[in-house]
């Protein structure tokens, strides 16, 4: 059964990506894509009036380097939903929600982050320097300069943390969206075997880089079901940007984050991320929107996005309209 409201209560737990040993496998992790989405408009508040099709634009950020993303909807919406995906990952992991989540006041915008993508891990400090804060300040400084009305912010799985960052760093964001969320805390994979170590010495130039490379996207491939065609440098910077994640860092700007309206949603049967862990975070996070489904997998935004697009779109009018009552 699926259930959602409006405050927080005890949540607590951690998150699992399936570990078994990094030499070997991290268990089996169920990445399926989902079910065929239905094309379309809907009706009434809930009508999707914009091109199901996106148009593709760049950021050129301070150091030069195009942040690339793709933009659904209205070119000037009175609210903007932008979208930040996992590692690894790019705009193409919400190409069944974003269609559904435009309206004639609502558009969308999802980013390559760097290092994934279109989008180089020059934007977030090159090969060595990207992090997981560079890679949020990057997205801090593209969200800041794409002129924008009433901001909400969406991360996936590990976007999660970067969208928690960037909320924290941007005045303008009116919400927080998180879906699957890594938490606050590392997970069982995390805990099982030295990610964070590992991930770490792809910042050090050193031989090792290509040998952990190598296996990292042998493991990606084999044990997280990632597509083969998945680019090489996309695992390595992913790995590199989980391996630099700060989880006592987050607590505290987690813990900043007082009056922010959040929306948080996972599926019990979540391969990859335990639902204790994410109802934990849940309940560190401002009060807001819960949403549990019995099914669905990491992917919720594919497999859930028919039940996740009005759902998204009611909270951001929600929190429009109680921002219009206290003006």
């Amino acid at each position: 059964m699926i259930t959602s409201r409006h405050r927080n209560r005890d949540w607590q737990g951690l998150i699992i990506m399936s570990p078994l040993s990094f030499c070997t496998a991290w268990a089996s992790s169920s990445m399926k894509t989902a079910a065929l989405m239905q094309r379309g408009f809907f009706i009434q508040r809930y009508s999707s009036t914009a091109a199901a099709s996106p148009s593709y634009h760049e950021f050129h950020l301070r150091n030069g380097t195009p942040m690339h993303y793709a933009k659904y909807g209205p070119a000037d919406g009175k609210a903007s939903l932008v979208l930040l995906h996992g590692a690894p990952g790019s705009h193409l992991d919400f190409k069944h929600l974003s269609p559904l989540l435009t309206r004639e006041h609502i558009n969308v915008i999802t980013f390559d982050l760097p290092g994934n993508g279109r989008t180089s891990a020059d934007a977030a400090g090159g090969t060595y320097k990207l992090s997981d804060k560079t890679v949020a300040a990057a997205a801090t400084e593209a969200l800041e300069g794409i002129k924008m009305h009433n901001c909400f912010i969406l991360g996936h799985s590990f976007g999660s943390h970067t969208a928690i960052r960037v909320a924290a760093s941007s005045p303008h964001v009116r919400g927080l969206a998180l879906l699957a969320p890594a938490s606050l805390r590392p997970h069982k994979a995390l805990r099982a075997f030295p990610m964070v170590r590992i991930g770490r010495w792809l910042q050090v130039p050193g031989p090792w880089r290509s040998v952990i490379a190598l296996l990292n996207k042998w493991l990606y491939i084999h044990a997280f079901k990632f597509s083969k065609r998945t680019p090489h440098d996309d695992f390595t910077f992913a790995l590199q940007r989980v391996g630099s994640a700060d989880f006592s860092d987050m607590q505290t700007i987690v813990d900043g984050l007082r009056r922010l309206p959040t929306f948080v949603a996972l599926a019990l049967d979540d391969a990859l991320i335990e639902p204790l862990v994410i109802r934990e975070l849940g309940a560190r996070l401002p009060d807001g929107h819960r949403v549990e489904y019995p099914t669905g997998g990491h992917n919720i935004q594919k497999t859930r996005a028919k039940e996740l697009a009005p759902a998204l779109v009611t909270w951001i009018d929600n929190v429009l309209a109680e921002g219009m009552h206290q003006v």
